[in-house]
């Protein structure tokens, strides 16, 4: 017997991405080049963010906005450039494997789903938003293959 029910995809969103880079570049890239990992309070406070509202950027609850974007480049000896292309690959690569990637920040669309009458709630579904420490793991294997191809082509 058949089910008529659709399975669910996974979803997440690109702040959640974004975020998820960031906090790999902040921990296992550094520990990869041989550099002291930088902890959330000591990274808030160089770009002038409480350590809370920097930890929702981390766990995609609220998006960066540019320029703290660029502060946390910065700070992670980094550049804009390199966030966006990891986070753009890794959405690419989350797309190709059935994931819905979501433009907007978690805490906006927990906002939305709120405001909406019960009865149209049906479209996101954040109980399989994927996010924070599954999205973590997911990117991080990813985030490691990306940072290692763009080794392989600076060796050529």
């Amino acid at each position: 017997m058949s089910s008529d029910r659709a399975v669910a995809r996974p979803e997440t969103t690109y702040p959640a991405i974004i975020g998820q880079v960031v906090r790999y570049l902040r921990t296992k890239a550094r520990k990869k080049e041989g550099k002291e990992v930088i902890d959330q309070g000591t990274l808030a406070e160089e770009i002038g963010l409480s350590r809370s509202a920097y930890s929702r950027i981390e766990t995609g609850e609220v998006a960066p906005n540019i320029e703290h974007l660029a502060k946390i480049a910065g700070a992670l000896d980094t550049s804009l450039s390199t966030i966006f292309s990891m986070a753009d690959d890794i959405a690419d690569q989350l797309r190709d494997s059935g994931y819905i990637i979501h433009e907007e920040a978690l805490g906006k669309i927990k906002r939305t789903q709120d405001e909406k009458p019960e009865s149209e709630k049906e479209g996101v579904g954040l109980g399989g938003l994927v996010i924070a420490t599954a999205l973590g793991a997911i990117v991080g294997g990813l985030a490691a293959a990306f940072l290692s191809k763009d080794s392989d082509d600076d060796d050529d």
